[in-house]
């Protein structure tokens, strides 16, 4: 009989170390769910100043969901992160010692820390490549819901009518449409980006571009 029974077959998985009875795969999140999460999650953080405490939960709660499917391994990839990235939610913790708003404190520094981990954990998942799609969709998102729902205020300084979007000013708007350009520039470049995200894109240039006109209808001070 080929091949003898001392003889692993080809493929075969290798034996367990001396001293290891077994070796146990931890499995991750496809990364098409974290692209698509991290999508939701920028745009319901982009979108908090209109929608409020909903677009804060929204951020959240996807997040609670994919720790809780993937527990053990969302820990550790967050855990064998980069060390520096923690030292000013650190500081932030820390500040409580001496803050006379404890509470409030406590609170932001945890915020902070929740959203840190978020964005480690979004790293440690995704290739740049996908980050840059995820963020790319999460700004045409935000800038549809803009252009719909979006409101003129009124320049303190000139007296005049100015498209804000869905934000408190229109530097708000016009640093939205600063990203979508940068973002689209470098969907632009790469050539290996597969065809929905170069069709983002051009969607992408459009809206940008209607939203960049908009919010610089007024004069450039700043309301």
């Amino acid at each position: 009989m080929w091949p003898p029974s001392s003889v692993a077959p080809p493929f075969a998985a290798a034996p367990p170390a001396r001293g290891v009875t077994s070796v146990t795969i931890v499995p991750l999140p496809p990364p098409a769910v974290t692209a698509i999460l991290l999508a939701v999650s920028l745009t319901s953080m982009m979108l908090v100043g209109y929608i409020g405490t909903m677009a804060a939960i929204g951020f959240l709660a996807g997040w609670v969901l994919l720790a809780a499917a993937y527990g053990r391994a969302a820990m550790q990839l967050v855990l064998r992160g980069p060390v520096l990235v923690w030292l000013l939610p650190g500081f932030g913790v820390l500040s409580v010692l001496w803050s006379q708003a404890r509470s409030d404190s406590l609170r932001f520094a945890l915020e902070y820390a929740v959203t840190i981990g978020c964005a480690v954990l979004s790293a440690r998942l995704l290739t740049p490549r996908a980050l840059l799609v995820a963020l790319t969709a999460a700004l045409v998102a935000t800038s549809v819901v803009s252009l719909l729902l979006g409101r003129d205020i009124t320049d303190a300084l000139t007296g005049q009518s100015t498209f804000a979007g869905v934000f408190g000013s229109k530097n708000q708007q016009g640093f939205l449409s600063s990203l979508m350009v940068l973002a689209g520039v470098a969907l632009l470049l790469d050539r290996d980006q597969p065809v929905p995200p170069r069709l983002l894109n051009s969607a992408q240039r459009r809206r940008g571009g209607a939203a960049h006109r908009n919010a610089h209808l007024g004069q450039d001070h700043g309301p």
